[in-house]
């Protein structure tokens, strides 16, 4: 088993300091192994869907549903392309707005 406090940690509560700064990295350590060994328990239990046409019906959801992911992305990339359009439109309707006021100025 693995110790939560170490050498240097014992030899600092003998000289009567506060070791905290020493065990709470090891604590911290410790938590991060048990959350790592849980993820790899859940990981390793691959849960099967009894049920033939359940399964099938929840794989062509999820098809479904990446599919559709895809075709937003399309969509979205048609509105971003129309909105640089409408920026670049403005853009050039201030320069002419420009050119014309420093034209009228000389």
């Amino acid at each position: 088993m693995r110790r939560l406090v170490s050498d240097r940690a014992i030899r600092e509560i003998e000289r009567g300091r506060s070791p905290s700064h020493f065990v709470r990295p090891l604590l911290t350590q410790s938590k991060k192994a048990i959350w790592q060994n849980r993820v790899k328990l859940i990981m390793n239990e691959k849960s099967r869907i009894p049920d033939e046409e359940t399964r099938k019906l929840l794989l062509k959801n999820l098809r479904q549903g990446v599919l559709d992911l895809q075709e937003f992305g399309f969509q979205l990339e048609e509105v971003q392309a129309g909105l640089d359009k409408h920026i670049r439109e403005q853009k050039m309707k201030r320069l002419e707005t420009r050119r014309e006021n420093l034209n009228k100025v000389v």
